[in-house]
């Protein structure tokens, strides 16, 4: 799994004083489950599967103003390593905790539910080569549409079929 050590790294990044104190970062995973499919071909079975697991990053001994710049850093990661999370309206891209040790600082618990991708290709000869597919980019828009673009109004045919006319 790469995941884990890229969040990190985008952490780290963001927060230089976990350089200073890598020990103030742990990073775990404790769920986790792997999704496979019997092959079309049942005399070329494929082993191909997809890890699914929840991540929990815990930071400890924050100062009490970086807890923004930790969820700006989890959420440009999220653009690049795990857009869908970032695309569904089936719940939040990342569930947190936070206890407040005083004024000053505090520990955060952050949960992300993450999934990579494993792709075995037999080999000639026997064996199997493993890849790890980059996960598929965000939706770019589409016909001309930028992706932020509020859906107002929908016509089929040219009748109009949600919204009002402008």
């Amino acid at each position: 799994m790469r995941k884990p050590d890229s969040l990190r790294a985008a952490l780290t990044a963001a927060l230089p004083d976990l350089v200073r104190n890598p020990d103030r970062l742990a990073i775990f995973i404790d769920r986790g489950s792997i999704a496979a499919r019997m092959s079309a071909a049942p005399n070329h079975p494929n082993p191909s599967f997809e890890y699914r697991y929840r991540l929990t990053a815990l930071l400890t001994d924050l100062p009490a103003d970086r807890p923004d710049i930790v969820m700006v850093a989890a959420v440009d990661w999220l653009h690049i390593h795990q857009p869908d999370l970032l695309q569904s309206h089936a719940g939040d891209p990342i569930d947190f905790e936070a206890e407040i040790l005083d004024g000053e600082t505090i520990d955060l618990v952050m949960r992300l539910q993450l999934s990579e991708s494993v792709v075995a290709r037999a080999r000639d000869g026997g064996g199997f080569d493993l890849t790890r597919p980059a996960d598929p980019p965000a939706i770019e828009e589409f016909d001309g549409v930028p992706r932020w673009t509020p859906l107002e109004r929908i016509y089929v045919d040219g009748t109009l079929m949600l919204g009002e006319d402008p």
